[in-house]
């Protein structure tokens, strides 16, 4: 049990190692990318791109069947069990039903381009974007299951290099070029659609380099869409959660609202850094263990997941709930101030988020889908309510307000439920000594900062200051232990290596 656990541990460091490196390229590139496109474009094309993001994401879960969830699951399962031949069946089955589904949908989604654009958002120049962007529909659903296959075998390297790197770069490089070519509007949509085809054609040639022979597939098409037919509805009002907000600001109030509140989701998504690094490799470990009965060593990694979410985005949330403005001011500029109250609050809705990646995870290793639809249903219907009276009283904060409530209680609800079918909260005990440690570090920066003049070198020298006394505080309360040491030098040794 305990060789089990230190190879797993040792697997997740090697791992998040290499996947740290490419998040960071990935979060760095992602930025420039809006950035060139909010400041170059300005607020309502970054807006309409914004919209558009939204509107295709929905429309590609129906085409996807839920079925990378179901690859993700399946493959790591049967290779839990050494069969080859159900681990073909499953990639096999999820792109014959996908390919046909995507190609309808973005045909439907292309005609009706000019229907949504001017009866839905009254918006004739959305309708080019949305043109475009329907294209994506085939490269993104398609790259999503090989991706998923990819990391359901662990080959965290192949994952890293092509979802992170690869095709961020394609985005901004062809973006700035089909800028200088004076493609104009249209150079936003291009730059996406290349991005994403790159993505698909170097994730399918990385899942050949890993079926080198012909196998002959055992199909499991019964047992695998049992398991994602429930997450189609669940990807569906999953999405509609994420575009309830800018959906109903784009409703009630303007594009131009939409576009500051779509400043803020992407600094406050930095909570999700630890989902990047650790969910890609710790999902099939934990279906992979799951296939052996490994239930003790699964409690064991998912306690020690949580525990390090925790201490990483606990002092993320604080530092955006007390130097908003300096973050939004520096990353899209003055015009985006007005999201400013809505990056503090939203921070904290995506702290919440991030505790519950874990739980989800174990959840759907249960085969619970049907769970997860239940969940999605009733969290999502809280947050359309929300949404309804807070935006109209106090607009975008109504809208970071809503968001926030809506995945604190989600994240009570499926600590509940692993507590009811696993017999444990995936919770560490020692996140309380992070939340005592934080309070103490933020209290000390926050006399400190009345002492000091407020620019960006002075964010960055209380932002240092602050995250040097949360280390040492952490150290001093003894909150790293024997998995933690195991882990840290895995990570170090990665990284210098």
């Amino acid at each position: 049990m305990a060789k089990d656990l230190e190879s797993s541990l040792k697997v997740i460091a090697k791992s998040a190692g290499i996947i740290l490196i490419g998040t960071i390229l990935s979060k760095i590139l992602l930025y420039v990318y809006r950035l060139i496109i909010g400041r170059y474009f300005g607020v309502e094309e970054y807006g309409r791109f914004s919209l558009a993001l939204s509107i295709i994401g929905f429309i590609s879960i129906f085409a996807s069947w839920g079925l990378q969830s179901g690859v993700s699951r399946y493959v790591s399962y049967y290779r839990g069990k050494k069969d080859v031949r159900r681990i073909e069946g499953v990639i096999k089955t999820a792109i014959y039903l996908i390919l046909p589904t995507s190609i309808i949908l973005t045909i439907i989604t292309y005609l009706t381009a000019d229907l949504i654009a001017i009866k839905i958002f009254k918006d004739i120049m959305f309708s080019n974007m949305i043109k475009i962007m329907s294209l994506t529909i085939i490269t993104v659903t398609i790259s999503q299951v090989y991706i998923a296959y990819i990391l359901a075998f662990e080959k965290i390297k192949q994952y890293s290099f092509i979802f992170n790197v690869i095709q961020h770069v394609m985005k901004v490089v062809s973006l700035i070029i089909l800028i200088y070519l004076g493609f104009k509007v249209s150079s936003i949509a291009l730059s996406y659609l290349i991005g994403t085809f790159v993505l698909m054609i170097l994730s399918y040639k990385a899942y050949k380099k890993l079926q080198p022979v012909k196998i002959k597939p055992i199909y499991e098409i019964r047992e695998v869409l049992n398991y994602s037919w429930p997450l189609i509805f669940f990807g569906v009002l999953l999405n509609i959660f994420g575009w309830v907000d800018t959906g109903m600001i784009g409703y009630f109030l303007n594009i131009e609202k939409v576009g500051l509140y779509n400043a803020a989701i992407p600094l406050g998504m930095i909570m999700l850094i630890t989902f990047s690094l650790l969910i890609p490799i710790i999902t099939p470990l934990i279906n992979k263990n799951f296939a052996k009965k490994k239930l003790k060593l699964i409690t064991q990694l998912s306690k020690q997941t949580s525990k390090w979410t925790f201490y990483i985005n606990f002092p993320l949330v604080l530092l955006m709930i007390v130097f908003p403005e300096i973050i939004i001011k520096t990353t899209f500029g003055v015009n985006f101030l007005g999201a400013t109250t809505t990056l503090a609050i939203l921070s904290i809705g995506f702290f919440f988020l991030s505790l519950i990646q874990i739980p989800l995870v174990l959840i759907d290793m249960l085969k619970k889908s049907k769970l997860n639809l239940t969940n999605v249903i009733i969290i999502l219907t809280i947050n359309i309510i929300l949404n309804y009276f807070l935006i109209k009283k106090y607009e975008i904060e109504g809208a970071a307000i809503a968001t926030s409530i809506s995945y604190f209680i989600y994240l009570i609800i499926v600590l509940l439920e692993v507590k009811k079918y696993l017999k444990f909260y995936p919770i560490h005990k020692d996140s309380i000594k992070a939340i005592i440690s934080g309070i103490i570090a933020i209290s000390i920066v926050l006399l400190i900062k009345k002492m000091i003049t407020i620019n960006i070198i002075g964010v960055i020298v209380l932002g240092s200051l602050f995250l040097i006394i949360y280390l040492i505080l952490l150290v001093i309360m003894k909150c790293f232990d024997d998995q933690d040491k195991i882990l840290m030098r895995g990570l170090i040794k990665k990284v210098y290596k």
